[in-house]
This record gives C-alpha cells, structure tokens and sequence, in this order.
C-alpha cells in the first residue's frame, strides 16, 4: 500500500470531527500531534522488519530472448524493464501507515529509504502488469498468466493484474481458475476489490 502523507487540510478535518465526538481541547488535540511528531523526528533508526521486504521470483517468468523487430520490440522492453526492477530492494505494507509512525517506529533517518523502497514495489507491480497486458495483446496467455501468477504472489493490489487473469481464465475456458480467482479477491482486502468483482461478473 501507498504511503499516507499527513495533509494540512486533512489533519484540520480530523481534528474538528474528534472535537465534535469527544469534546477534546482543540489546543491540546494540536500540541499532542506536534509532540507526536516531534517524537518521530527525533527518533533514532531501527532496523525495517524482515517480513517486509518483498523478494521477486524472476527464475519462474517467462524471460525470452526476443529479437529487435518492431513486432517484439514492446514485449522485450517491458520484459527488460522487469528485469531490471526485479534487482531493486522493495518492501510492502499491508496497511496504510503515516510517515509520523513510520519515524516513530524505524526512525527518523529510515523514512527515505522506506518510501524509495515502497515506489520500487509499486513500480514493479506495474511493470509486471504492463509486460502481461502486452502478451496478453499477442495472444501469448500462458506466459501472460506466469506474469500475473508472480504479482498476484507478491501481493499485487491493481485491479488490472486481476482483471487481464480473469481475461485469460474466460478465453481459455478454465472455470476452476476462474473460480479460484473469484474467491481469493473476495477473501482479500484488496482497495478495489468491489470495482474487480463487478468486472468479473460482468465477463463471467
């Protein structure tokens, strides 16, 4: 998931709304949050929990060794593009967290690295995405479907990975994937997950 940055006018909304509910002080909800972050700026760094880091699989994709031509061009950039990104240290949250926890719980001087490694995870979902939407294009859906299988096991949270698999599970008549499919998204707290299973109903 995304990093959730504090926002002026989010924080402000959040605090009017505890005021209403709870009747705190306004001026005592703000020195709180400043000494919170204050806190976190002065936190020192921890070491970022292993079972964040998430490790690609690149040995189960289907990495070919495409020619120039203009016909493979596109699929050997996007493969390319995997491949290099598959190299990069990425983590994964499963919630949402907002950089004051983040400081406060791996340290001040951690928050760049963990941010840079979060893009690097996001960045790689969607270049996994983007390298089987094209084989999909090429009617090459059982590499596509090792693509998708890899982000899907790394927690992959775009709607597009889920839909191009259910594409590929309805044209090859596979009714026990596509039923596998369906009740993963539904057992997952995907962000999207209504938008999904909308599309999969639409196509099933």
């Amino acid at each position: 998931m995304p990093i959730f940055f504090i926002l002026i006018v989010g924080t402000t909304i959040a605090i009017q709304i505890m005021m209403r509910k709870n009747k705190v002080d306004f001026k005592q909800v703000v020195e709180n949050i400043a000494k919170k972050e204050q806190d976190a700026n002065l936190s020192r760094r921890k070491e970022i929990d292993k079972e964040l880091y998430v490790i690609p699989n690149i040995k189960i994709l289907p990495i070919k060794d495409y020619d120039d031509s203009p016909e493979n061009k596109k699929i050997k950039d996007a493969q390319n593009l995997v491949i290099r990104k598959s190299k990069l240290t990425m983590i994964r949250f499963d919630e949402p967290i907002s950089n004051t926890d983040l400081k406060l719980k791996y340290g001040y001087a951690n928050l760049e690295n963990i941010t840079i490694y979060e893009e690097h995870y996001n960045s790689y979902m969607q270049a996994l995405t983007l390298w089987a939407e094209l084989l999909v294009e090429k009617n090459n859906l059982c590499d596509a479907e090792k693509v998708l299988s890899e982000a899907i096991n790394l927690k992959c949270d775009l709607s597009k990975a889920y839909m191009l698999l259910i594409d590929i599970y309805k044209e090859t008549n596979n009714r026990s994937k596509l039923e596998e499919i369906k009740s993963f998204i539904e057992n997952s707290d995907l962000k999207l997950k209504s938008k999904i299973l909308n599309y999969y109903s639409s196509k099933c």
